[in-house]
């Protein structure tokens, strides 16, 4: 399929959602006892082209690392942000295809084929 022009579409199928718990490549950053990000490497359901996702679990952001106010906050701040995330040891990732390869008819500045996904990642002990 992936030699196959495959046209824009924004949907979303029960089957896509367990070819990525079965395929994809998922990979806790830094490391599973501190976790900030997953990341999720894997073929495309819909297309079959090779994409990757990042979803973050803590985000420093938000977070501001001025304590001139409060001595001590954004360091506070920052390290319950962490905590949650490794209490939690799992998070339901929702994403789409953002491949690479040109599909006809596609927004303009929108990269993929339109497909959509929900995956389950456990990690830990």
């Amino acid at each position: 399929m992936a030699d196959e022009v495959v046209e824009y579409a924004m949907e979303g199928r029960a089957e896509w959602n367990a070819a990525m718990a079965a395929s994809a490549t998922v990979r806790v950053e830094p490391d599973e006892t501190d976790p900030e990000l997953i990341l999720v490497a894997a073929n495309c359901p819909r297309c079959r082209h090779d994409f990757a996702h990042v979803e973050t679990l803590v985000s420093y952001r938000a977070i501001s690392g001025d304590d001139s106010l409060r001595p001590g906050i954004g360091a506070l701040l920052r390290d319950a942000a962490r905590r949650a995330a490794m209490t939690d040891r799992s998070h339901d990732i929702f994403g789409s295809c953002n491949c690479l390869v040109p599909h006809p008819g596609s927004p303009e500045g929108v990269t993929g084929c339109g497909a959509s996904w929900s995956l389950h990642v456990e990690w830990g002990t």
